[in-house]
């Protein structure tokens, strides 16, 4: 405690209402200068400041809520951009895929008629079937 002060007041020469560690003796002669509040407008007050703390609480839960809706937004275009490459890959590798074929069948088809056209027994006998 500081010296020079009577007990149950502050440095500013003010009552200290929290100070519990005073006996009530002494304490009541500080307090007797200030008149004690009634407890209705101590509750009404408490109240008040109650209900502002939890609309602040809702203000910032709808804040989340906004950035639980622009994060989900972002994912959703996230899969939306990986689903548009892997379809796009997918075509390309289809595409490479019906080349390959297409390649295939091209040599199969040179074969053929290269087997046909150069080997002269296959004309000589259609010639004499006709």
């Amino acid at each position: 405690m500081l010296s020079g002060l009577p007990l149950g007041q502050g440095a500013d020469g003010r009552a200290r209402t929290r100070d519990r560690k005073v006996p009530a003796d002494l304490r009541a002669d500080s307090l007797a200068t200030v008149p004690p509040t009634p407890q209705g407008v101590g509750a009404s007050t408490k109240k008040c400041k109650k209900k502002k703390k939890k609309k602040k609480k809702k203000k910032k839960k709808k804040k989340k809520k906004k950035k639980k809706k622009k994060n989900e937004e972002k994912e959703e275009e996230e899969m939306e951009e990986e689903e548009e490459k892997e379809s796009v890959e997918e075509e390309e590798e289809e595409e490479e895929e019906e080349e390959k074929e297409a390649d295939w069948d091209r040599k199969e088809q040179q074969k053929e008629t290269e087997t046909y056209c150069g080997n002269n027994s296959y004309k000589t006998s259609s010639t004499y079937l006709t």
